[in-house]
């Protein structure tokens, strides 16, 4: 157990996974997530503009929650499981602006070395993520486009 401060407040951190409930808005937050890329992928949005129209929210909240249906299933999974740092909260996941693509970066990222060393042991990732590439990229069987050569531009 240790005392962390967070803003102007002091707050008693127990060792993760120590008996706390699970974060139903941690939850929820990453429920509605892929809920927004489910209707991207599945034909019934064909832009975040139009998926913002149909749900009746902004733009802006869609393009910031969206990037966190790609978060590792391991982080995915502590959330869930409340095992996740005491100060991964609603707030500090739903601004931030880059989250990584590699899933070690994002553990070191959102919990720190502790967590990340913790979540490589837990679950060891495969030879694509431990080499840093991004696993989506990583399946594609096409080589990549040499540089200054993109598609559809002249």
């Amino acid at each position: 157990m240790t005392m962390k401060r967070r803003g102007v407040e002091m707050r008693m951190v127990v060792q993760a996974g120590a008996g706390r409930e699970p974060d139903q808005a941690l939850i929820d937050l990453i429920a509605r997530s892929h809920i927004y890329l489910n209707r991207l992928t599945n034909g019934s949005a064909s832009s975040i503009a139009e998926l913002a129209d149909q749900l009746g929210v902004h733009r802006a909240d869609i393009s910031r929650i969206l990037p966190l249906a790609f978060l590792s299933p391991q982080l995915t999974e502590s959330i869930l499981s409340g095992r996740q740092p005491a100060d991964l909260t609603v707030r500090t996941l739903s601004r931030l602006v880059d989250i990584p693509a590699s899933w070690a970066e994002q553990a070191t990222l959102l919990g720190g070395k502790k967590y990340h060393d913790t979540v490589l042991n837990d679950h060891p990732q495969s030879a694509t993520s431990r080499r840093g590439l991004s696993p989506l990229r990583a399946d594609v069987s096409r080589p990549p486009r040499p540089p200054g050569k993109i598609s559809g531009r002249r």
